[in-house]
């Protein structure tokens, strides 16, 4: 049997109607609903998605995806102004304030990152 499930099972149509018990020691229940409440979901999405193999991905976890996303494009764009910086200072056209300004702009990219991650 292929355990590999689709993302998305049910059709849009379709609503939850159907209870599946299980059995389990208190200790285990006990795990379960805080594992469930480790990735922010309710007890019921939490069984599910691991009963059907779906890859179980908190809230927290989504929230920090996305924060190092925007941190990648912060330092992609701190590394084109360090480029920049570079080749106006080969040429010798490079300021004092020039340095300044992109050290700043790193020390902000550092501070926006650090914020995004405490917030999570």
């Amino acid at each position: 049997m292929d355990t590999a499930y689709p993302r998305q099972i049910r059709s849009a149509r379709e609503t939850r109607t159907e209870i599946v018990r299980v059995r389990c020691t208190p200790s285990e229940r006990k795990a379960i609903e805080e594992l469930a409440n480790v990735t922010g979901q309710s007890l019921s999405d939490f069984v599910r998605a691991g009963a059907l193999s779906v890859d179980i991905r908190g809230r927290v976890e989504q929230r920090a995806i996305y924060a190092l996303a925007d941190a990648v494009g912060h330092m992609n764009v701190l590394g084109a102004q360090l480029k920049q910086w570079q080749t106006a200072r080969d040429g010798d056209d490079a300021s004092a304030a020039s340095a300044e300004r992109v050290l700043a702009d790193i020390e902000a990219a550092v501070r926006d990152v650090h914020e995004k991650v405490a917030a999570l």
